[in-house]
């Protein structure tokens, strides 16, 4: 099930609960989602739970009690948000005043878009809100897809590290393991013990060799803990 989170901010709550019966209609429409709307009717009260969370949409009034929505915007939680948590936000601006300049003013303040509150009934909204919301779904894959990118490569010049400090000490554990197996007057147990060793680090090596050599590194988890396969080794169940 897809859940959505939205955030209106407007001082009038008759046009808020209009707002939220336009927006589930909308959005039910989509196939297992799930709505949770929080509503706000300053800007100071906006501030206070903007980080709370990440949202899906965020239809924002122009003119408030305590300022004016633009003003808000280009300094709110909800852009510092998106950059510092890789989250990226909707602002909707919406407001009675239709002055061509809010318009203009709205974008480089950092809105997604802006529509008159009249437009909220037209048709026009319908396709616009899921094309926001869609947009956001698509930036928040991409921003996933970048941060599991860079993981990938720290942990892959973490293993490079790893060769570097292993190989020098398992080259004397190898060559020690040799040497006791070439001595005389060793009994059997010896003679095991010295093939283990030699054995268990030529897998060493091996394990090594092949996650340096892995173009890739492929994510799985093994007793609740995120770690990476081996390659080449078998599935892990």
């Amino acid at each position: 099930m897809t859940s959505y989170n939205i955030l209106l901010i407007d001082d009038d709550s008759t046009f808020r609960k209009m707002l939220e019966l336009r927006l589930r209609a909308i959005i039910a429409s989509a196939p297992d989602s799930q709505i949770h709307f929080q509503h706000a009717e300053t800007l100071a009260e906006a501030a206070a739970i903007a980080a709370l969370k990440s949202w899906d949409l965020v239809v924002l009034d122009q003119h408030l009690p305590d300022g004016l929505g633009l003003e808000f915007l280009s300094t709110s939680p909800f852009l510092s948000l998106s950059a510092t948590q890789s989250v990226t936000t909707n602002v909707l601006i919406l407001s009675s005043d239709a002055a061509p300049e809010i318009a203009g003013n709205s974008l480089k303040a950092g809105a997604a878009f802006f529509l008159s509150k009249q437009q909220v009934s037209e048709p026009l909204f319908r396709p616009l809100v899921l094309g926001l919301m869609e947009r956001g779904r698509l930036s928040r894959e991409i921003l996933a897809f970048q941060k599991r990118e860079i993981e990938t490569e720290v942990v892959r010049k973490l293993v490079s590290t790893l060769k570097h400090e292993i190989n020098n000490p398992l080259g004397v554990v190898l060559g020690a393991a040799f040497l006791v197996q070439q001595a005389g007057e060793l009994n059997e147990q010896q003679k095991k013990a010295a093939e283990m060793i030699s054995a268990s680090g030529q897998r060493i090596r091996e394990v090594v060799a092949k996650l340096a050599e892995a173009t890739s590194l492929e994510q799985t988890v093994k007793s609740g803990v995120v770690v990476f396969q081996v390659p080449g080794d078998p599935k892990w169940g």
